[in-house]
C-alpha cells in the first residue's frame, strides 16, 4: 500500500497536468491558429513545450529508464511501454524542431507556416496517442499495484 500512496503522489498530478496542456494546445489551436492569431497559438505552445520537457526530465525519464529492465525482459507483456515511449520521444524531438525553428524566425510568411502545418498535425496526433498510452499504463499500473 506504501508503494501505490508514493506513486500516486508523483503520478496523479503528472497525469493531471498533462490533461491540462492537452485542453491548453486545443485552445492554442481552435483560438490561435484557426483564427490566424499566432501569437495565442505561439505562447500556448511555447508554455506547454516548456512544461512538458519539464515533466518528462523530472518524471517521465527516470521512470522509464527505472523500467527498463522489466519492460526488456518482457516485451510482449509490456509493448504499450515501447510505443508510449518511442512516440514520445519521436514527438519531442519534432516539436522541439519546430518550436526552435519558430523561435529564430518568428516572422515566418503565411505561406511557409502552412508548409509547417502538416508536421504540426502530425506533432498534436502522436503527442495525442502517446498520451492515450501513457493513461492507459496509469491505469493498469494502478490496478496493479491496487491488486497486490
Amino acid at each position: 500500500m506504501q508503494q501505490l500512496q508514493n506513486w500516486l503522489q508523483i503520478a496523479a498530478p503528472v497525469l493531471v497536468l498533462e490533461c491540462v496542456m492537452m485542453i491548453v494546445v486545443a485552445i492554442g489551436w481552435w483560438y490561435g491558429a484557426r483564427r490566424l492569431d499566432f501569437r495565442l497559438h505561439h505562447r500556448a505552445v511555447y508554455s506547454i513545450i516548456l512544461i512538458h520537457l519539464l515533466g518528462v526530465s523530472l518524471w517521465m525519464i527516470p521512470q522509464a529508464l527505472s523500467a527498463l529492465p522489466l519492460v526488456m525482459a518482457n516485451p510482449q507483456t509490456y509493448w504499450y511501454v515501447i510505443v508510449h515511449d518511442t512516440l514520445g520521444i519521436l514527438t519531442i524531438g519534432m516539436a522541439l524542431i519546430l518550436v526552435v525553428a519558430f523561435l529564430i524566425r518568428p516572422d515566418l510568411p503565411l505561406r511557409l507556416l502552412r508548409r509547417a502545418r502538416p508536421i504540426m498535425i502530425i506533432v498534436l496526433t502522436t503527442w495525442t496517442v502517446t498520451f492515450l498510452f501513457g493513461a492507459a499504463m496509469f491505469v493498469l499500473k494502478l490496478t496493479r499495484l491496487m491488486g497486490t
